[in-house]
């Protein structure tokens, strides 16, 4: 059929139907995105069952979601008390800073990793006591005066050497005696008292009981190690004896 010059519009559709336009299929891709997590306060764009991806893994592995923020702050005085969250959505872990130290602190996340606070900067981690006193790990060493890690506050921390920071440890976990620099000889059938120093290991003495090789080994820390002295609490022993 064809078309001539005055024939009505009706003829026209007849002539030359309507192709319906093809599927948008960018535009139902960008509606699909569109739409953001179903948890309060979450923007992110949903993955399945209206969660994000975080917040649908959380669900799956713990059958509820919570918060993606992973510390919290609080103050008191000049300290500042920072909360880890774990990875079943609770806070268990809770560190001290000063208070002067929140606003570098608050840029990173942290996150508990056998006791010690640290963070990931650039694929490397950063624990926060080097992070606090600025010192390159491997070089120059960062020690715990009170040997608590969760207490970062300036006054808790000192520069030292590899050595010094090893003198401040406590005692072993396979530590029979319960006191540090003491242990059992089986050949003398007494404890063992003896210390390490500047790379040379020294015999103190045999004894008959733990607590008197606890306080010679006291002794012999207070002179060797200075104020890196590890100090056995020996009257809270002898407490216990009583």
């Amino acid at each position: 059929m064809i078309l001539n010059h005055g024939d009505s519009p009706v003829q026209a559709k007849r002539i030359f139907p309507e192709i319906p336009a093809p599927f948008n299929f960018q535009g139902a891709r960008q509606e699909v995105f569109m739409k953001t997590c179903n948890f309060d306060g979450c923007d992110r764009p949903h993955k399945a069952k209206g969660y994000c991806c975080s917040h649908y893994s959380q669900l799956r592995r713990f059958g509820r979601t919570w918060s993606l923020v992973k510390n919290e702050y609080r103050f008191k005085g000049d300290i500042c008390f920072v909360s880890v969250r774990s990875k079943d959505g609770f806070f268990k872990y809770e560190f001290m800073i000063d208070r002067e130290d929140y606003q570098e602190v608050s840029k990173h996340v942290w996150c508990d990793t056998k006791g010690y606070v640290c963070c990931r900067d650039n694929g490397r981690v950063v624990y926060i006591h080097n992070f606090l006193m600025g010192v390159v790990p491997g070089v120059i060493y960062v020690d715990h005066r009170k040997r608590t890690p969760k207490d970062n506050r300036k006054k808790n921390l000192r520069v030292c050497s590899h050595m010094q920071n090893t003198m401040n440890c406590g005692k072993q976990k396979n530590n029979k005696a319960g006191f540090k620099g003491v242990s059992w000889c089986n050949i003398k059938k007494k404890w063992r008292a003896a210390i390490s120093a500047n790379g040379k290991y020294f015999h103190i003495g045999y004894f008959n009981d733990p607590i008197e090789a606890a306080e010679a080994y006291n002794i012999a820390a207070k002179t060797h190690h200075g104020e890196f002295a590890c100090i056995n609490n020996v009257q809270q022993s002898i407490g216990r004896r009583g």
